[in-house]
Formats: C-alpha cells, structure tokens, sequence
C-alpha cells in the first residue's frame, strides 16, 4: 500500500516536471485565437479554420478558444497585444490584407508592421461585389450605369469606412468606370455579419466583401455574385462567376488570410507556433478543411512571411496615396 502511494506521489511529480519542461520549450498551453472584429465575417472563419485544423492536436495543447475582440477594424486588437499580451505564448492574433491596409495608411496609430511578429500565412481570398438575389442589379455594367444616372440611387457597404479594404474594392471599381467615390453612398460597417445582415434588412443595396463570408449564403439563394476580384476566374463553385476584369473594370483584389503574435514572445515560443504551423499547412485534412471553407490555399510563415509583409504594405501605400488616404 505505502508504494503504492510512494508511485503515486512519484508520478505527479513526474508530470508536473515533465509540464514544466515543455512550458519551457514554448507550448502553448491555453492557445487562445482573437478575432479582431465582432462575430461572422473572414476574421472569425481564419480563427475557426485552424480551430479546426488543430483539433487533432490535443496531445501538444488544447483546443484553441476564439476570443472576439472588435473596434476600429483590428487596431483595438493590435493595440492590446502590443501593450498589454505583448509576451503571451498562448495568443495569436488573425489579420488579413485588410488589416495591412489600415498598417500602411497609418490606421494603427504609432504602431506600424513591425510592432508585431508575423506567424503564418494561411489562405488566400479575393473580394467581391455582391447583391441580393432579388436585386434587379444583374451584373457590374447594371450597377456602374445605375450610379451614373444617379450617384445616391445605389446604398453601398462594406467593413469599415473610407480607406478600409471594402471601401477601397469600391473606389477602384468606380475609378475604372469614370465614377467619383465621393457622389457615391457608402455605408460603413463592423465586420462580415453585419454586413449580411445589413443587406438582408435591405439598409445596403451592393455588398462589398470577401468570398468566405459571401459563399455560406449562396447555397441558401439569398446572395448573387456579380463580381469576383481576380485575375481569372476561380475554380470550384464559383467557377462560373465572372471576373469584374471580365466584365471589363480592372479591378483585382486579392485578400491574404493569417496570424501575428505579441513582439516579445520568445524564440522558443514562436518556432514552437510556427512549426505546428509548418505542419498544419502541410497536411491533407487542412487542404480539406480550405475547400470547405472556400479559401485557397496560400502557406507562408516565419521571416518569408515578414519579407511578404513588408512588400504588401509598400504597395498598399501606393493604392492608398492614389485616394489621398495617407496619414
């Protein structure tokens, strides 16, 4: 009985070592993913996507809890892990080209792309130009002439406001058609949810999105497609959805999908992220899990990831200055 009990003490000595020895190794061990913006939207669907992707991963860590965090479009998200989680191994953080704008257009205030340390690319999306099924706007040629007879006569929206990606789609769309953005009614919103919801009860007429948070409502027959933002067209579902550059405006957005971390988590730690990472992106079920997701896939992590970074956002300053948008 007494070595028994004398194993037992010696086991859970064992085990909280063992504990203390990996900790130290950088695991995270309450992995927590935050979505910058209010739930819905292509924020909570990257969180989701690797929610799901390392479910199997129980062993390493626990299963990763989504944490909503919205305000001012990623910045209040940016902002807390920079000062207040700047060292915690357990956070990651999703962003998406989006959120690179804001960066080059100064929407972060004193923070720019090198407050933070980039983890991993993930998927790739583009936009696209939506309306409701029942909308008598059948294609971009029927919008751009609708807004020609009559600026106002078109309500359209999208997450965030002037400057913001979704806004940006539209103003290049209006560029290439010979519009002002200026004559043009725009609503701005706080993320893909509420943009659904916004052309469901009809306050928008035209949807500016992503294609993760547009795709879900096509197989219920509520949304129509008129545009998707590439060079050509994409394959799967939408395969038969025609490019706005189709349809004449050059107008591509491409919209990359992944995480950063706090500045000052340590090397252990952030190899320790990136090479589950490496792994993830690797495997057969995550190319399963894109597909269901709509995404693309599109894996780039570590420093190649920073080179990537700090090139997107260069050239994100070079649109933004074309619309007067630098701070």
């Amino acid at each position: 009985m007494e070595k028994n009990i004398l194993y037992k003490i010696i086991g859970a000595i064992l085990v909280v070592v063992s504990s203390l020895l990996t900790a130290s190794f950088g695991e995270a061990r309450q992995p927590e993913c935050i979505v910058p913006s209010k739930m819905g939207g292509a924020f909570d669907l990257t969180c989701k996507l690797i929610q799901q992707g390392f479910k199997d991963s129980v062993v390493v860590m626990r299963p990763i809890r989504i944490v909503y965090m919205p305000g001012s479009i990623g910045a209040d998200a940016y902002q807390h892990i920079i000062t207040e989680r700047n060292s915690d191994v357990n956070t990651i953080i999703a962003f998406s080209s989006g959120s690179l704008l804001n960066i080059a257009e100064g929407k972060f205030g004193t923070y720019n792309e090198n407050s933070v340390k980039w983890l991993s690319a993930v998927a790739l999306g583009y936009g696209v130009i939506s309306v409701k099924t029942d909308s008598n706007i059948r294609d971009l040629d029927d919008l751009v002439a609708m807004l020609q007879e009559d600026p106002k006569s078109v309500v359209l929206g999208g997450n965030g406001g002037i400057g913001s990606q979704d806004w940006l789609k539209i103003a290049l769309l209006s560029k290439a058609a010979g519009l002002n953005m200026q004559d043009i009614s725009y609503v701005p919103l706080d993320g893909g949810g509420e943009i659904i919801a916004s052309l469901y009860k009809g306050d928008i007429d035209v949807m500016s999105s992503g294609v993760t948070e547009t795709t879900p409502y096509l197989d219920s027959g509520d949304i129509r497609i008129l545009a998707v933002l590439a060079d050509k067209r994409v394959e799967g579902r939408l395969s038969n959805i025609p490019t706005a550059k189709e349809q004449g405006y050059d107008v591509v957005w491409p919209i990359i999908h992944g995480f950063y971390m706090g500045p000052n988590v340590t090397e252990d730690e952030y190899n320790w992220w990136k090479e589950k990472f490496n792994e993830l992106l690797i495997s057969q079920e995550f190319q399963v899990l894109l597909t269901e997701y709509d995404f693309l896939p599109f894996s780039v992590t570590g420093e190649e990831l920073k080179v990537l970074i700090e090139k997107q956002i260069q050239d994100l300053r070079i649109v933004s200055e074309k619309f007067g948008l630098l701070k």
